[in-house]
């Protein structure tokens, strides 16, 4: 469910169970990474509501 929902904010995240992985590459602005790390706190709190 998670993965569905980070998908569709163009987040890709890896999920293992009950475990989010974020694997950003390894060159990313500051602008990018907090895109990133806003994004998957969004989509959390979404489906976990």
């Amino acid at each position: 469910v998670i993965f569905e929902e980070a998908k569709k904010n163009g987040i890709y995240l890896r999920t293992l169970g009950n475990i989010v992985m974020l694997v950003p590459p390894l060159a990313i602005s500051e602008s990018e990474l907090n895109y990133l790390i806003d994004g998957t706190i969004r989509t959390i709190k979404s489906v976990t509501r």
